[in-house]
């Protein structure tokens, strides 16, 4: 019998939450079925959104009653302030780490440009060719996941990947920070994000439009935790 990784479990219970979302009523035994697991399973992934305030759950009846995805954009005049003042932070520094966001593309070039070695989980294509390999950013590779307008990688090889490169820096892009919680809109973001807090000697975290004082699906870190981490609103 083949060993249920901890990728496995992030993946199904993103792919529930799909599920959920699409249908709003349902059942424990129909997700068992739709997911091939058992109930107990079921029972237990359904505890964790349960306490998030995702669903409600009584007697095998499942009700999706959380709200759906919300937004990851950063506007335009925002986007703009927010990339002048991370080069500017991170210009100087040897390694960073860049989770995926909507600034990830540009900032990873214009960070490259600077000297820095990048490694995004973000895909992102080669912009020109150059001599120079610090201009081409590295990426963790792994498993593929649509991450609103961008592909990210996920999974234990960008796990490893983010852990083996020795990061001077880590911006990290959130969606939700309430007086409790810094969280992102999926699971695979969250388990990334929170990989990069970890394995950075500095972290900065960068907020979505209306993230201040909101709670979205998964979390990275308690609020409590964020004692030498620096958020930009």
């Amino acid at each position: 019998m083949m060993r249920t990784t901890e990728s496995d479990v992030i993946d199904r219970r993103q792919r529930e939450l799909a599920f959920l979302r699409q249908h709003i009523h349902t059942t424990t035994s129909e997700m068992a079925r739709a997911f091939d697991v058992s109930l107990m399973t079921i029972n237990r992934d359904l505890h964790m959104f349960i306490k998030k305030g995702l669903v409600l759950h009584d007697y095998g009846e499942v009700v999706w009653i959380g709200e759906s995805m919300p937004s990851s954009q950063i506007n335009q005049e925002r986007a703009q302030n927010l990339e002048q003042t991370l080069t500017a932070i991170a210009g100087n520094l040897g390694r960073v780490l860049i989770s995926t966001s909507p600034l990830t593309e540009k900032l990873t070039y214009e960070l490259a440009d600077l000297g820095c070695h990048v490694m995004t989980n973000q895909l992102v294509t080669t912009q020109r060719e150059s001599d120079q390999s610090n201009r081409v950013p590295v990426l963790t590779g792994g498993q593929l996941n649509r991450f609103d307008d961008w592909l990210s990688f996920y999974g234990n090889t960008a796990v490893q990947s983010i852990k083996h490169f020795g990061a001077d820096l880590a911006l990290i892009y959130a969606t939700g920070l309430s007086d409790r919680l810094l969280t992102t809109n999926t699971l695979y973001e969250s388990v990334i994000a929170r990989t990069m807090l970890e394995n950075a000697q500095k972290t900065i975290i960068f907020l979505a439009d209306n993230a201040e004082g909101y709670e979205t699906n998964s979390m990275i870190v308690k609020r409590e935790r964020l004692g030498r981490v620096q958020v930009i609103s």
